[in-house]
């Protein structure tokens, strides 16, 4: 599937780009969401939370999809399969700001 493709596919399942961000919770510190370069290409679940790591290396976090077929689309998506990093599935948090300007434009900088 072509970038274009998955970004639009991701997109309508209500999923954000992650990557780039930073996340913190009660337990973990402070972190950058970031691919692991050795699980490109794969997607996982954890808590509710599913995530896509495309092949170009962006991190996207959504819901569960409700729907097998597109739960299907999703994982087909991912050539390597199953065995990526949830980000944000154990009580992890985004700031507010920067996850809406992620929902706008994919592309958004973070804000420092």
């Amino acid at each position: 599937m072509e970038k274009a493709e998955q970004r639009s596919l991701l997109q309508s399942l209500g999923f954000v780009r992650v990557d780039g961000l930073n996340a913190n919770g009660q337990v973990t510190d402070k972190y950058e969401i970031q691919a692991d370069p050795e699980r490109v290409g794969r997607w996982d679940y954890n808590n509710g939370t599913f995530v896509v790591v495309t092949t170009d290396g962006e991190v996207w976090i959504g819901r569960c999809p409700a729907s097998t077929s597109d739960h299907n689309r999703l994982t087909l998506s991912c050539p390597n399969g199953q065995g990526a990093f949830v980000p944000c599935s154990n009580g992890e948090r985004i700031g507010m700001h920067d996850l809406l300007d992620r929902l706008a434009d994919p592309d958004s900088l973070p804000r420092r």
